[in-house]
């Protein structure tokens, strides 16, 4: 099992959290087929489903950034404030990622 893996399943949503946030860091650094065909996909698309919603949300702008849209539609939320959020996905209106060292080139 990966650590990306690891981080989707973990038992605290922080960390679940960043993990998706990870995944789509691999997945701008030039990875992005590669995570779309790896397992963390599927555990990507579990947490559509958290109890957390801004695991919810780092999971739907991963999946977003890896040009998954149509697993987005299929998923949509029942909140209106995810489905808002949602929209700005399907757009392509994904906010970038913050910076976490010098010379951070991801978005």
């Amino acid at each position: 099992m990966t650590p990306w893996q690891k981080a989707l399943k973990d038992t605290a949503p922080a960390v679940r959290t960043l993990g998706a946030d990870a995944v789509r860091r691999l997945g701008n650094a030039g990875f992005r087929e590669t995570a779309r065909e790896h397992p963390v996909r599927e555990l990507l698309i579990d947490l559509l489903q958290d109890i957390l919603r801004e695991t919810r949300i780092a999971a739907a702008r991963a999946l977003g950034s890896l040009g998954e849209f149509e697993v987005l539609q299929e998923h949509s939320p029942r909140s209106s404030r995810d489905q808002r959020e949602w929209a700005r996905i399907l757009r392509g209106e994904i906010p970038p990622l913050k910076r976490i060292w010098p010379g951070d080139l991801t978005i």
